[in-house]
């Protein structure tokens, strides 16, 4: 795990935080249709998964930026607990990650 920064959440400048927030999303939605269109994967199990992942590697710490990006979003940012964010970020990643590998497709709707 990469070192935890009492003052991590001020590291990422406003526009790097929009580009890379835009560049997720755009990545998970591409791959998930992607993966629905040519392998027949079930773009919502794709999506489940993919974001699964991707907190999965925040809570890592890799790649920095990343972790910087997740952890300044929405309700993230009023965790003051570097430690206590990691593990909610890999405790929503394996959950997130284990209902779109094992929850029935309809119910993942």
């Amino acid at each position: 795990m990469a070192k935890i920064d009492d003052d991590e959440r001020f590291e990422i400048s406003y526009p790097a935080f929009l580009v890379g927030y835009f560049v997720i999303l755009i990545f998970i939605v591409t791959l998930s249709l992607a993966l629905d269109r040519f392998m027949g994967v079930d773009w919502h199990r794709a999506v489940f998964v993919s974001c699964g992942l991707l907190f999965v590697a925040a809570a890592l710490g890799w790649p920095r930026h990343l972790y910087l990006i997740v952890r300044n979003t929405g309700w993230f940012a009023s965790i003051r607990s570097p430690l206590a964010m990691r593990w909610l970020l890999a405790l929503l990643g394996i959950a997130l990650t284990l209902a779109g590998l094992l929850a029935p497709a309809r119910q993942l709707r």
